[in-house]
């Protein structure tokens, strides 16, 4: 397997560890991004998915065994490779660290060739693993609850545009809701982002009045009532699809860079949803294992691969 394309990231307090590890990858092909702090590690982990990470274990702020902790505990990165590279020789340590899945311990000096052997074969087993499968009939569920609700305030359905998948925790918009789903071989989330512009013309619709302003307590409670009524209709579209599927309260989170948090670790479907010039964007993050087949109606195959 080769390592072109793949996004890096290289963490450690040595300028000389950092430049030589981004020139060797930057040769294979990868796409580098570089860190000297933990507590700036983290961030970056919390809010970009990387192919594998490079950490040392002495950091300042943050060392490098919590920002695996971190890393390992609900951010994008679950369970993206991790590549301890150490000048501490602890032989119980490094043990311990290697029983860790999808983590391998290299102490400097180290053999470049080695390294990238290791690499390519972590990133390798961690892609075979998060390949992930989404029934089609899920999404389509959803984007029909949204269309359906947003028509219904704002008179004209929504236009919808091509499904990503998108590479960072980070929202596209200023006001999100996530609503869990848990069932039959199904658990994870599905969520919609609005730009601030869509939840001012729903306001206008609402309240009509044309020169309502639109505060930060209004937009959150807009967001949820959509919530509300999208769940109610997503509940509707899955039982006439045949999906046991619980469909969760939804969350709101207001701001204008947010990280969305999912209740699963998987790849995320992006679809954006345009209407009258404003935005939305809907997510799904969904495992699927073994499915029901009493649950799954005639058009079961229609699954979309990633």
């Amino acid at each position: 397997m080769g390592l072109s394309g793949k996004k890096i990231l290289v963490v450690d307090d040595s300028e000389e560890v950092r430049d030589l590890l981004r020139v060797v990858l930057i040769r294979e092909g990868c796409k580098i991004t570089v860190s000297e702090d933990g507590a700036h590690a983290v961030q970056l982990l919390r809010d970009e998915v990387f192919d594998a990470v490079f950490l040392d274990i002495s950091l300042p702020n943050i060392d490098g065994l919590q920002v695996a902790s971190i890393t390992r505990d609900g951010t994008i990165n679950s369970k993206t490779p991790i590549l301890f590279i150490s000048g501490i020789v602890d032989v119980d340590a490094i043990e311990k660290l290697k029983t860790i899945k999808f983590m391998e311990v290299f102490v400097k000096p180290f053999e470049i060739d080695v390294i990238l052997k290791k690499l390519a074969e972590k990133i390798s087993s961690a892609e075979a693993l998060h390949v992930k499968s989404y029934d089609a009939r899920i999404i389509k569920g959803f984007l029909s609850a949204v269309q359906d609700v947003l028509r219904f305030y704002l008179e004209n359905p929504p236009s919808f545009g091509s499904p990503i998948v998108k590479t960072s925790a980070k929202s596209q918009g200023f006001a999100s809701i996530v609503i869990g789903l848990s069932g039959v071989g199904i658990v994870g989330s599905t969520s919609l982002t609005f730009e601030r512009q869509l939840l001012h013309a729903l306001a206008k619709k609402v309240f009509s009045d044309t020169e309502i302003q639109l505060s930060d307590e209004l937009a959150g409670n807009l967001a949820g009532e959509l919530g509300n009524q999208v769940c109610e209709e997503v509940k509707v579209n899955f039982a006439k699809l045949g999906l046991k599927v619980l469909v969760g309260l939804p969350e709101v989170v207001l701001g204008e860079s947010h990280s969305l948090i999912h209740k699963a670790s998987a790849q995320v479907i992006s679809v954006p949803i345009q209407h009258s010039g404003s935005f939305c964007v809907a997510e799904f993050c969904i495992v699927t294992g073994e499915r029901d087949e009493s649950t799954v109606g005639s058009d079961a195959q229609d699954v979309i691969v990633f």
